[in-house]
């Protein structure tokens, strides 16, 4: 195992110290029977200041105690080495997925732990120094912009969250991650959805992995002035897409993307999508569900998809778009945000949605009496930016089932 150290503010990269073993040590199996006691603490919160389950006194805010329901749960059926795990850097453009894990004590005494997507810069920064300091360890995981475009950005933030818990000089019993479960680790864990908006720890989590992501980004600016990356940290914004266009893209580009190879801000058709970029104007554009999909349907159609469905349902679901890209059918999901407050707009397709659409999928497959087909499952992230609509498409998005 090794201690991996937080991000300079003039650091070179802090890469160096990054582990890539992919073992973790066998630490126990189990410890799901807790979660269905979460609700009992959630609606009522009985238990005593006296009986060792409360976060310190100087955490006393409403929020701070929500936050804490899943740890106290947990503390009470024995486990005491907590982690949480988040990563930041799923949806841009350029530059790596960053993963932190972070083992707080018990009885830690920093207030207004929160989503880093929630917090100002100076806010995140401060708490940053407070976990660090108070931390009984700390992890973080990088997987680069190649790394990423050669396995997929699932696949990459799994192996930084994976990097992440391996950096770590304790052994923790029990992990708590943002919305996805580790393969191949024999920790119990749970997956929470929104989970940096529940836990403590994931909370924490968050807010080291965005500062140290943010970090390099602004260092990568030092590198690569033109990119502006201090400023959007590589996010798919009118500006970058501007800069991909006069600059082409550099080393730190995930090419896998759309917009880094192909050009951006091309002429807007009537529907008001892109005819060839990640970007276009968003003017009387008020991102409703089905406006959103057939921004991404055009945008799709003009990169080599044939659309064959939209909102296919069944009694499970609903699938977005279904469509054929060659040989293979895909089956789209599409999620529009007016912002990234609550996260990229693809990481609201959480693991219960992931499993929802296999299923519609599986059904569609029956229905048109397809087999020996190749599957995929896509997702597109329509994202408001001001007066500007930004369009990121994750091929292979997360895995289909073993019925595929």
């Amino acid at each position: 195992m090794c201690h991996t150290e937080h991000v300079p503010n003039n650091g070179t990269g802090g890469h160096e110290n990054m582990c890539h073993t992919e073992h973790v040590p066998n630490n126990g199996t189990g410890g799901e029977e807790w979660t269905q006691s979460i609700n009992v603490f959630s609606k009522s919160r009985g238990v005593s200041k006296s009986d060792g389950l409360s976060v310190s006194s100087a955490v006393s805010s409403a929020k701070d105690e929500e936050m804490a329901l899943f740890e106290r749960a947990l503390f009470f059926f024995g486990y005491r080495s907590l982690c949480g795990i988040d990563e930041a850097g799923r949806g841009p453009l350029a530059g790596p997925v960053v993963s932190a894990a972070v083992i707080l004590p018990h009885s830690h005494c920093i207030s207004g732990i929160r989503d880093s997507k929630q917090l100002s810069a100076s806010k995140r920064e401060l708490l940053y120094d407070q976990i660090l300091t108070q931390a009984i360890s700390f992890g973080i995981g990088i997987v680069d912009n190649e790394t990423i475009d050669e396995i997929n950005i699932l696949n990459a933030t799994l192996l930084a969250m994976k990097q992440s818990l391996l950096a770590l000089s304790v052994t923790p019993d029990y992990l708590l991650i943002d919305a996805l479960i580790l393969p191949n680790i024999t920790i119990p864990q749970k997956g929470i959805i929104d989970g940096d908006n529940l836990s403590t720890t994931i909370a924490a989590a968050s807010i080291i992995a965005k500062v140290t992501r943010d970090r390099l980004m602004n260092q990568y600016h030092h590198e690569f002035p033109q990119y502006n990356f201090h400023a959007h940290k590589g996010y798919g914004t009118r500006t970058h897409f501007d800069m991909i266009q006069k600059y082409g893209h550099c080393r730190l580009h995930r090419k896998t993307f759309r917009g880094v190879l192909t050009p951006a801000g091309g002429a807007t058709s009537a529907g008001g999508a892109t005819s060839a970029g990640g970007t276009t104007s968003a003017r009387g554009f008020d991102m409703k569900g089905p406006e959103g999909e057939a921004i991404a349907a055009d945008y799709l159609t003009k990169h080599g998809y044939k659309i064959v469905d939209r909102n296919f349902r069944s009694a499970i679901g609903e699938i977005d778009l279904i469509a054929w890209e060659g040989k293979t059918l895909v089956f789209i999901e599409v999620k529009a945000r007016e912002s990234t407050r609550f996260g990229d707009p693809a990481e609201a397709v959480t693991l219960k949605k992931q499993e929802k659409i296999r299923k519609v999928a599986l059904f569609y497959l029956q229905e048109k009496k397809l087999s020996a087909v190749s599957c995929r499952f896509d997702v597109v992230g329509v994202l408001r930016n001001g007066t500007e609509i930004a369009l990121t498409l994750f091929k292979n998005a997360f895995e289909g089932s073993a019925l595929f």
